[in-house]
């Protein structure tokens, strides 16, 4: 399995730089607070995951 994780994993990495580079490329002010908040809870829920793959890893 350690190939899948690897891929999830990649591929999450790969989606927050993604999201990285359009957020840096925004026009200051042009996102209300309710994009940004979404944003951060969508990324923040995301680290829920790491311990379950850090414990995968493990074994």
């Amino acid at each position: 399995m350690l190939p899948t994780i690897a891929e999830v994993v990649t591929g999450m990495l790969n989606g927050a730089a993604d999201q990285q580079r359009l957020l840096a490329s925004a026009r200051p002010y042009s996102l209300d607070n309710a994009t940004l908040d979404r944003v951060e809870r969508v990324y923040l829920d995301g680290l829920d995951g790491h311990e379950a793959f850090e414990n995968q890893l493990a074994r």
